[in-house]
C-alpha cells in the first residue's frame, strides 16, 4: 500500500485538526497515524571489487547484526551479475519507525561500518521508505 500523504502535505496533525472539528477520530483516521515501519536500502560499488575488499564489506556489514536496537533485521547480497550498471553489494534493513530509523546513522556501533564502507567504496546509492 502507497500513502502519499507527503506529496500532498497532508500531515497527521492536519488530518487531526479537521477530525477534531467533525468529531472524535474514526478507524480510518486512526490507521492513518499508524506508524509505519522503514526500510532503508543502501547499494555500494566497491572501488576495487576483490575477494579482499567483498569480504570486509560484509563483515563490516555483518557487525551491526544485534549491535543496534533499532534495527530490527539486515540482509546484505552480492550481485552475481558483475554488469555494467552493477553495484557489489545491496544492503537492506528495517526500523519498527522513523523514530528507530533516525537513531541508526549516529549510533556508535553504525559510524565505523560507515567509514570502512566508505573506504572500499567508489559509490553508493541509497532509499529510504515507509512500508505497512
Amino acid at each position: 500500500m502507497l500513502l502519499f500523504s507527503r506529496f500532498f502535505n497532508l500531515e497527521p496533525e492536519e488530518v487531526d485538526q479537521r477530525q477534531s472539528k467533525v468529531g472524535p477520530p474514526t478507524a480510518s483516521t486512526t490507521a492513518f497515524r499508524k506508524s509505519l515501519m522503514v526500510k532503508h536500502i543502501v547499494m555500494f560499488k566497491l572501488a576495487e571489487r576483490t575477494p579482499a575488499n567483498l569480504e570486509k564489506a560484509v563483515q563490516a556489514l555483518q557487525s551491526l547484526e544485534g549491535k543496534i536496537e533499532a534495527l530490527r533485521s539486515l540482509e546484505i547480497g552480492i550481485d552475481f551479475t558483475q554488469g555494467e550498471r552493477s553495484y557489489d553489494i545491496v544492503l537492506t534493513t528495517h526500523f519498527d519507525d522513523q523514530e528507530g530509523f533516525d537513531t541508526y546513522g549516529p549510533h556508535p556501533n553504525h559510524i565505523p561500518v560507515k567509514e570502512t564502507m566508505r573506504a572500499l567504496c567508489s559509490s553508493s546509492v541509497v532509499v529510504d521508505y515507509e512500508t505497512s
